[in-house]
């Protein structure tokens, strides 16, 4: 079933930063705290990153520039990562208190928080001409040292499993690029390589109930929706061989298992995997739209605005 939803902005709470932030990302905590991506303007003008609780403001980095931002599901933490050139990125740790660590990596800094906040895992490179990465770091907010995994297999995606206490990495040795079963390498929270094997999808919902593709960097690939345990075929996603037409799952619900947001064909859409319910959100993918970090909001910016919409009111079945 679709639901055609107009007006999105309608009724919904509006924020804008109080220094004028032109704001193009946000990520909140629901520990209070947010973290505010602002554009360039004649004072900054690589644009700035600052972080926001309560009153409180806080000057994080002095660029914007292709910066990605990740906060743990329980929001007791967040790293935020920025190019400092091809393949080298700034690393930045914080907490409610502000930063806790910085450093510079070989590679993207893109990875996954643990369900507890208390480790960051993320994939770099050994040697810096490396296209894909063939090492595991894991950042210990306790400890505030990284330990270091050589990886099994090359790989330019990972994911966390709650359900499971494990880390999962795409390998690239024998995928073929084209959907279904992937092989993919898998690792204790400690950075032990477990085991090889295929899985249905790679890419988990907050409970790891289903799964989709990890996204391909290198162009669009048929995508669907399974069930983790059984390795099912729930869902396949509106795509044609031409990718004239294609889809993709931008972001599962950091708490709901049913709930994820989807582009097809650039348009954005609000999924409820269970009953099959299809909502228009009547916006671009490219559009910064992301879940609020207790899961029960949707984000938006709208001219360099956040504005924050209930999921119960795109969704009155929403959280069931």
């Amino acid at each position: 079933m679709r639901v055609l939803l107009a007006g999105l902005l309608l009724a919904s709470a509006a924020f804008a930063a109080a220094d004028g932030c032109k704001l193009t990302q946000y990520a909140d905590s629901s520990e209070g705290w947010a973290i505010l991506v602002c554009a360039p303007d004649s004072k900054s003008p690589n644009g700035y990153i600052e972080q926001q609780s309560g009153q409180a403001v806080r000057r994080i980095a002095n660029t914007s520039e292709s910066s990605l931002i990740s906060v743990s599901a329980n929001g007791s933490a967040a790293a935020v990562s920025h190019a400092m050139s091809h393949a080298r990125t700034r690393l930045i740790i914080l907490s409610g208190d502000g930063i806790r660590d910085q450093f510079v990596i070989p590679g993207s800094g893109q990875g996954v928080w643990d369900g507890k906040g208390e480790r960051y895992f993320f994939h770099y490179s050994s040697t810096v001409e490396a296209d894909a990465w063939n090492v595991l770091g894991a950042y210990d907010t306790r400890t505030r040292k990284v330990a270091v995994h050589t990886l099994h297999g090359m790989t330019e995606s990972l994911d966390f499993c709650a359900a499971k206490q494990s880390i999962t990495t795409e390998s690239w040795m024998f995928n073929s690029g084209e959907a279904g079963l992937r092989f993919a390498d898998e690792y204790d929270l400690n950075g032990k390589y477990l085991r090889s094997r295929t899985l249905p999808g790679g890419r988990f919902s907050a409970s790891c109930k289903f799964a989709t593709e990890f996204v391909s960097a290198h162009g669009p690939i048929r995508t669907h929706i399974y069930d983790s345990k059984t390795g099912e075929t729930l869902w396949s996603l509106p795509t044609t061989a031409d990718d004239s037409v294609w889809s993709s799952v931008v972001e599962w619900n950091p708490h709901y298992d049913n709930w994820a947001l989807i582009q097809e064909s650039g348009a954005l859409k609000l999924y409820d995997v269970g009953r099959k319910r299809v909502t228009d959100l009547h916006t671009s993918w490219q559009n910064y739209v992301r879940f609020s970090n207790d899961g029960r909001d949707l984000l938006q910016i709208s001219a360099q605005r956040l504005v924050r919409t209930p999921l119960q009111q795109l969704a009155p079945t929403f959280p069931d």
